[in-house]
């Protein structure tokens, strides 16, 4: 990767930071725990998703500025993180949908 998509990678870095930090306020700070939380744990998966799809369509449909040591990494890191989230907002339905 070339220095001058630093910018770019950190922009969205910091959408994944913001997320996390939310995600430790609602888990270990907030008074009321993970009840009525829905609208941040379903934007959590919607954003793997979105980034699944993304990383999916750039690597194997759209192939812009790929060569031979293009790997597959932006389709599975998403892919994993995708899954999780929502096997979370599943396990936490009771939790998260009051």
């Amino acid at each position: 990767m070339d220095a001058t998509g630093a910018g770019v990678v950190r922009f969205f870095g910091s959408i994944f930071i913001g997320s996390t930090l939310m995600a430790i306020y609602v888990g270990f700070i907030r008074p009321n725990g993970l009840e009525t939380t829905w609208g941040f744990f379903n934007v959590i998966f919607l954003q793997n998703l979105c980034a699944f799809i993304v990383g999916f369509y750039s690597t194997k449909i759209n192939k812009l500025g790929h060569t031979d040591k293009t790997s597959d990494e932006a389709i599975y890191a998403p892919l994993v993180l995708t899954i999780l989230s929502g096997v979370l907002c599943y396990g936490l339905a009771d939790k998260i949908y009051i």
